[in-house]
């Protein structure tokens, strides 16, 4: 997949790597969790460390997957910051166009390790959820890296979810730089993701 397009698409000993997986949430991670503007450079940078330094491909476990304006938002960011954009998300999408997440950890936690069942190809390199929220208690030891809430994904955080998926692979190509674009990381704001979110909530019941 990724590893290899970022190979050139050619046959290469990093085309043959094993596929590995972030499952990423947004608030809290990205940007801190009270937040009114998103996606921010510090929480990006951090992100960035660690697919540039595994390979790892993104996989979204964020109540941001329920609608698919939220989730184009999560993937223009990813864009902006020059990351590759999700491939996939933990939620199937319904008849009506939502993919109605659970509450809490515990729901959080079966989303992700139904995924992992579902595609142990794309996990045979390891995985590692990233979440504000407390994942540990429900997830496989050294699967899970919990950020601060009002801070959001750090550099010591990138570090240690760079462990958890067997450490820095030097044979990698770099990452693209990110594209010249002006203006914000995101164009919605905290109410209106709220608003979509709740419509999502109650479609999908």
């Amino acid at each position: 997949m990724w590893a290899q397009e970022r190979a050139g698409g050619q046959q290469s000993p990093v085309a043959l790597r094993k596929e590995k997986i972030i499952f990423l949430d947004v608030d809290g991670v990205v940007h801190p969790y009270s937040a009114t503007s998103f996606f921010h450079a510090p929480c990006m940078t951090a992100l960035r460390k660690i697919v540039e330094q595994t390979g790892a491909s993104i996989v979204l476990s964020s109540s941001w997957q329920s609608v698919p304006t939220t989730c184009a938002q999560v993937n223009a960011a990813l864009e902006r910051n020059g990351l590759p954009i999700c491939i996939d998300k933990t939620v199937e999408t319904n008849a009506r166009g939502i993919s109605p997440t659970g509450a809490g950890e515990a729901a959080r936690s079966s989303e992700i390790m139904r995924w992992v069942g579902a595609h142990p190809d794309l996990c045979a390199g390891g995985w590692v959820a990233l979440d504000d929220m407390d994942l540990q208690a429900h997830l496989p030891a050294g699967r899970f890296v919990r950020t601060e809430a009002e801070g959001g994904l750090t550099d010591a955080n990138a570090t240690l979810a760079v462990s958890h998926l067997g450490g820095s692979d030097a044979s990698l190509l770099p990452l693209p730089p990110p594209p010249a674009k002006p203006g914000f990381n995101i164009v919605v704001t905290r109410g209106e993701v709220q608003r979509e979110m709740m419509r999502a909530a109650m479609a999908g019941v």
